[in-house]
């Protein structure tokens, strides 16, 4: 298995089909805004955020966290942590 899994789907419906619909409308306004470059940006924010939790897991156990608990459990409820972290982020 590669990263190519669950991070192909991230970009293709830019993050809609991941996140809860109130993360996804910022997502799309800094995508009209800054173009592919905030979409690499909040996909590496939202892995420093899990990192801790990631890490613990292989990459099988990544995938279906990914695919099944991110949007029905909302890890990431924090808008302002993941926007501000994404801000930081050079690409």
């Amino acid at each position: 298995m590669t990263t190519d899994i669950f991070t192909n789907k991230w970009f293709m419906t830019l993050f809609a089909c991941f996140l809860p619909f109130h993360l996804v409308q910022p997502i799309f306004d800094m995508f009209l805004l800054e173009g592919w470059a905030a979409i690499f940006k909040i996909g590496l924010a939202i892995l420093q955020e899990l990192e801790l939790r990631l890490i613990t897991m292989d990459l099988a156990e990544i995938c279906m966290f990914f695919r099944d608990s991110i949007k029905g459990e909302a890890y990431i409820l924090d808008q302002f942590k993941l926007f501000s972290r994404s801000g930081r982020i050079r690409v």
